[in-house]
């Protein structure tokens, strides 16, 4: 058994796309996605209204609601909607929009994701982890008998 003590909850969880790439996304309950993803909603709404709403308009609105879920990437470009909207429809990657949407989809929708257990040396209080010297730390027999 564990404490709730040895745990910590993240702001974002990791996906991982292809390579080296991946997007970080937040957790469909947070407050930080309900601020991004309000705008989106409300245009939805303004256009429903007006009976303005194309299919062409959903489907961006669509995207720009899983955008909002996304936190961060690992691209070069910077994360905007245009980007994020360009990346899912660029022929090349053709095939991984509708797999990245369900990523996005299903992290952001798993409190679990968001939970990781802290290390030893954040358990202790600290938010640092590994060495703060060029040299690696040497284990000595006793401290590795501690492990």
């Amino acid at each position: 058994m564990a404490s709730f003590r040895d745990y910590k909850a993240n702001k974002t969880a990791r996906i991982d796309l292809f390579g080296d790439e991946y997007l970080n996304v937040r957790q469909v309950s947070s407050a930080e996605f309900f601020q991004s993803a309000l705008p989106y909603h409300r245009e939805r709404l303004e256009l429903e209204a007006a009976g303005k709403l194309t299919q062409e308009e959903e489907s961006r609105l669509n995207l720009a609601s899983a955008f909002s879920l996304v936190d961060s990437w690992s691209f070069d470009e910077p994360l905007t909607l245009e980007n994020f909207i360009e990346f899912l429809q660029t022929p090349e990657l053709s095939g991984l929009a509708a797999q990245t949407i369900r990523k996005i989809d299903k992290v952001a929708s798993d409190a679990d994701a968001f939970v990781q257990k802290k290390s030893e040396l954040s358990s202790t209080g600290s938010e640092l982890s590994g060495s703060l010297t060029a040299e690696p730390e040497k284990k000595t027999p006793k401290r590795a008998a501690k492990r």
